[in-house]
């Protein structure tokens, strides 16, 4: 071994014929290379075919940037190891590891327990992906904050899923550091989060002059017909030009047209059958071994530890080797390899693999399972075993692929059934539910055994109901309650109250009633699970039950008393934010915080974002932002479902309080058109009360009267049972503005007749609002005043503010002027607080029409700061250092302080220690 290691074996051959024609895209890369005044990284993805030039425009980049200086770190992926847990992101960081003990604990730990490192049974956990994600974006930031750095991905579509989730979680995270991305990947498998992350890049074949300039510069330039074969087939793909010009043999070259991969494929192929059987037999090992460092071959086969092996292969330019690196001049080499050769001599090299690797267990047991021929226990159990342990480092996808192929490979259709549900719920928690709705539906089609039929149906609706799917969610999670009433109750209740669940969202009369009436058949329902789906569909006739189950969940348990369950925090959590108790649904939402990290099994979106919208009404607005840019973070890596798109109308509603009007139409369309048709009415209401929100900011009040409009039937009736009729004071002051006052009064006293008496403080203030804005009778004053009495609106402050300004307004404009500035002031001093800019800048107009003028506080320039520098300077103000911001908000600390650097001119002052007075102390929403 140690004679091969020093044998000079060859040197890579150079690419510079394959750059011919490539001098745009050189330029365009080498300007995304860090110019290091600037400070700023950028992300770029080609995407173009097999042979088009990707690696060798890579290859001449990265030696650029080492030229100025760069350091580079790079990752190749491989179809070996696309299901290995965070193979890629290994490979990557493998040369910097020894720099991860200096990343905070829970960042270095997550790290170590991705890879497989970590010793302490105490703090071995299952990382969050989010914060292996930051780990991972601390480290490379604080190695470019010594030197920029470029990250090279190659053939992306061949990285594992969690390594692809880590880079474009840092991808997204460049703005103030010293770090580029490149990567590469081919059309067809274009990875999802990649693509929505970087900026793509589409590089084109050739044009005919390159093509022609590329056959002249190789060794004999083909000429005649020939050439123009050449030139017909290869289609401006270098690689084919270069190597059909190399094709000595015209019969070659006058087959039917092909696909450029098999007519490569089929030249390799040709020259595979001229080599020496040994050079065959340790190519073909190499090729099934599919790993970025092949030298594990040398120790498989007596042969390859011969160079004389290796020499023909390498003779024929089929394979590059470096010392004992050896590496296949092209992935479309490997392919030809390994389709070369029969079934049974691929399914032996594959059986050498898994006994060669049996301390590696998790490669072993894949290729024990490319080994499998037909069903094969030891192969399924191993598979099973490698799942267990991708769950324990975080890498879902990987874990959900091994347990799919494990079943694949079941003796037993219940062996087969249960693993497609392990795999469908091992999805499902990381938020795939899509993939993790068809893997429960081949588990209930495959087995009879009722107890996993059950768990499979059970999973399946949730995963509908997860998803945008939710008309057909509510059919199946119907008739699973109706299927399990009599023979398994608690499971029935269970469907039933996830289906009651998209009733709220869908917000049916039809759904709602069939809920009620399922309720009805179940005599054993009872407690909270049958008050949540009491609430879900009809918040107010059952207010006084819900609501004294609600106080009695916050009364002080006694010491032997246990916590509420995980599922009964969701439903308490729901039923809080339905019932208006605000502070109550951020009290158990707080269990399910994005930022407790140390209470994983709280995690729930749905839960999160409920958190989201009490926190946006209950003006903590910094901690809403949060919600929004973590579940914006998760839902980058997964399919679109139902709660990213709530989470999206959040933002909206958000952005429009806050003046960024342009943002919050962009999210409101996104929204209509991801949703289309689907029954979705509480998210088409809160969407059209955004957009209506936002006109109303930029003063367009016709604009905003017609969308607030849409929260209402044409007869007046809500779009929405629960959502609609607190959007009725912003409709009242629209239809005031734009003379739409018949319109308004129409819907107010049909909400005034339909809604029961029982309703919260907040709903009653909402509708006396709108009653003081849109009466005729003279008793306007004494409406507001019965809104704003006893300060029942202060929990909800905006709407609060809100109510203030227009009973300042009405008293001004009434000639009261005196009793209209304290009401106006009290407004501008909230909306200022909130950072809501446009309703500030109301208030502050109406105070001077009232003789006062108040100069704006320099903090709230605020307003001018984006929703992320906002949340920094909030935090900073709190005493936090820039790595425990880092750590809140999933960012370097390295672009926390870049940031700060960034707004302390725009807030007006020179250091750390003013924020505190500036912005305030906003702990206590913490």
């Amino acid at each position: 071994m140690d004679s091969i290691q020093a044998s000079a074996w060859g040197a890579s051959k150079s690419t510079a014929a394959e750059l011919v024609g490539r001098e745009s895209e050189l330029a365009l890369l080498r300007q995304c290379l860090i110019a290091q005044p600037s400070d700023e990284g950028t992300a770029v993805l080609l995407v173009a075919e097999a042979g088009i030039g990707k690696t060798a425009l890579l290859d001449a980049t990265t030696a650029h940037a080492a030229r100025a200086g760069m350091r580079t770190l790079r990752v190749r992926g491989t179809q070996g190891e696309a299901d290995l847990a965070f193979a890629g992101l290994h490979q990557l960081l493998r040369p910097v590891l020894s720099r991860a003990h200096a990343l905070p604990p829970r960042q270095k730990h997550a790290l170590e327990a991705a890879f497989g490192l970590e010793d302490d049974d105490e703090q071995a956990h299952t990382p969050d992906r989010l914060l292996l994600g930051l780990a991972t974006l601390t480290l490379l930031s604080d190695l470019a904050a010594e030197t920029p750095l470029l990250i090279v991905v190659d053939d992306a579509h061949w990285v594992d899923s969690g390594s692809l989730d880590a880079l474009s979680f840092l991808a997204r995270r460049l703005d103030g550091e010293a770090i580029s991305i490149l990567a590469a990947c081919r059309p067809e498998v274009l990875p999802e989060s990649l693509g929505q992350a970087m900026r793509a890049v589409a590089l084109a074949p050739l044009d005919e002059p390159a093509a022609d300039a590329l056959l002249d510069g190789q060794p004999t330039p083909p000429s005649g017909r020939h050439r123009a074969r050449v030139l017909e087939y290869a289609n401006g793909n270098p690689l084919a030009l270069v190597e059909l010009a190399r094709c000595t043999d015209p019969e070659q070259l006058t087959a039917a047209p092909l696909p450029i991969n098999r007519r490569l494929e089929g030249l390799y192929a040709a020259q595979l059958a001229l080599l020496p059987p040994a050079t065959r037999n340790v190519l073909l090992i190499a090729a099934a071994a599919d790993a970025p460092d092949l030298s594990i071959v040398l120790g498989i086969e007596p042969d390859a530890a011969d160079p004389a092996t290796w020499q023909p292969a390498e003779q024929a330019d089929l394979i590059h080797i470096n010392g004992s690196n050896i590496t296949f001049r092209h992935p479309l080499i490997r392919s030809a390899v390994y389709q070369a050769a029969s079934q049974p001599e691929r399914r032996q090299a594959h059986l050498t693999l898994a006994e060669a690797l049996g301390q590696d267990f998790d490669r072993s047991a894949w290729h024990l399972a490319a080994a499998a021929f037909g069903p094969d226990d030891d192969a399924a159990t191993a598979l099973e075993k490698t799942a267990e342990r991708a769950v324990g480092r975080g890498a879902t996808e990987s874990a959900a692929a091994a347990l799919e192929r494990a079943a694949a490979l079941s003796t037993t259709a219940v062996q087969q059934a249960d693993r497609l549900i392990k795999a469908a719920n091992v999805l499902a928690v990381d938020d795939h539910v899509e993939r993790a709705e068809r893997l429960a539906a081949r588990a209930a089609d495959t087995t009879v055994d009722e107890g996993l039929r059950r768990q499979a149906e059970m999973l399946r609706g949730w995963a509908l109901s997860a998803s945008l799917r939710q008309g057909e969610a509510f059919t199946h999670l119907m008739a699973t309650a109706r299927s399990l009433t009599r023979t398994a109750p608690e499971a029935a209740l269970q469907a039933l109250a996830v289906g009651a669940a998209v009733a709220n969202h869908a917000g049916d009369d039809t759904f709602r009633r069939e809920v009620d009436t399922a309720l009805r058949r179940m005599p054993h329902a009872c407690g909270l699970p049958r008050l949540w789906v009491r609430t879900a569909i009809d918040p107010l006739t059952c207010r006084a039950d819900a609501l004294a189950a609600v106080r009695a969940a916050l009364a002080p348990r006694p010491p032997d008393s246990p916590p509420p369950s995980p599922r009964e925090q969701i439903w308490l959590s729901g039923m809080a934010w339905l019932l208006d108790e605000t502070a109550a649904a951020l009290h158990f939402g707080r269990n399910c915080n994005p930022l407790a990290r140390d209470r994983p099994e709280f995690r729930n979106r749905q839960m999160a974002l409920t958190y989201g919208w009490a926190g946006l009404e209950h003006g903590w607005w910094p901690q809403t932002r949060a919600v929004i840019d973590e579940a914006t973070a998760t839902a980058a890596t997964r399919p679109l479902g139902r709660a990213e798109v709530y989470v999206m109308t959040l933002e909206a509603t958000l952005c429009a309080l806050q003046g960024d009007t342009d943002r919050a139409h962009h999210l409101a369309a996104q929204v209509f058109d991801l949703t289309g048709d689907e029954v979705v009415n509480q998210i088409r209401a809160r969407t059209h009360w955004a957009a209506g929100l936002a006109f109303a900011a930029t003063d367009d009040h016709a604009a905003a009267f017609t969308s607030l409009r849409r929260l209402f039937h044409p007869d007046g009736t809500p779009l929405h049972f629960h959502a609609s009729p607190y959007a009725i004071a912003d409709l009242a002051q629209a239809a005031v503005r734009s003379g739409h006052t018949d319109d308004a009064r129409a819907i107010l006293t049909n909400l005034l007749d339909s809604l029961p008496g029982l309703r919260s403080a907040r709903l009653d203030g909402r509708l006396l609002h709108a009653q003081a804005l849109l009466d005729d009778t003279g008793r306007a004053d004494d409406l507001f005043r019965s809104a704003l009495a006893g300060d029942r609106l202060a929990p909800w402050p905006f709407e609060h503010a809100q109510t203030r300004l227009a009973h300042g307004q009405w008293l001004r404009r009434n000639g009261r002027i005196n009793d209209a500035r304290a009401p106006l002031t009290h407004a501008l001093e909230t909306f200022q607080r909130l950072g809501a800019t446009p309703w500030a800048t109301r208030a502050a107009t109406e105070l001077r029409a009232a003789g006062v003028t108040r100069h704006t506080p320099a903090g709230h320039a605020m307003g001018e700061l984006s929703a992320q520098q906002q949340q920094i300077v909030h935090l900073a103000a709190q005493g936090m250092t820039n790595r425990e911001i880092g750590e809140r908000l999933f960012l370097s600390p390295r672009t926390v302080g870049h940031h700060l650097y960034r707004v302390f001119p725009k807030l007006g002052i020179a250091s750390r220690h003013q924020l505190r007075d500036l912005v305030g102390d906003d702990s206590s929403a913490d």
